[in-house]
């Protein structure tokens, strides 16, 4: 589901949103009203929809399967933890898997770098066979 910037509508509680931050997306889950879970620099916190979303579309990817007393409990938990962003080990994707308690989203960071080493050495192959 596709939620467009002005849209009233709004997901299920415990649904995963993802939205555009190019070269690659932000990801939290919706905690019901108009409250997001994220992982921003600065580190995990509650946020509105319209912080959240920036004025992007925000895709509903799956939902998270717990109870709303749990998901409360378990994004607090991190929220309270103070546990620093790192765009390497600590991003919006690992605060999701954290709260989820499983690994609902790729780390697409993690995924960014393996394709590129795969790319570079990929081309350094090439290039080495083009000399023989």
């Amino acid at each position: 589901m596709v939620i467009e910037p002005n849209s009233s509508a709004r997901p299920p509680i415990g649904a995963i949103l993802t939205r555009p931050k190019p070269p690659f997306s932000h990801s939290g889950f919706f905690m019901g009203q108009d409250t997001v879970f994220e992982n921003v620099p600065g580190g995990a916190r509650f946020s509105t929809w319209a912080e959240f979303s920036k004025g992007h579309p925000v895709t509903t990817e799956q939902m998270l399967l717990l109870s709303y007393s749990e998901l409360w409990r378990r994004a607090h938990a991190v929220v309270a933890a103070k546990r620093e962003y790192g765009p390497l080990d600590f991003n919006c994707d690992d605060a999701v898997n954290l709260v989820a308690g499983a690994r609902v989203r790729p780390s697409q960071i993690v995924g960014a770098f393996f394709v590129g080493l795969l790319a570079f050495g990929a081309a350094r192959l090439l290039t080495m066979t083009s000399r023989q």
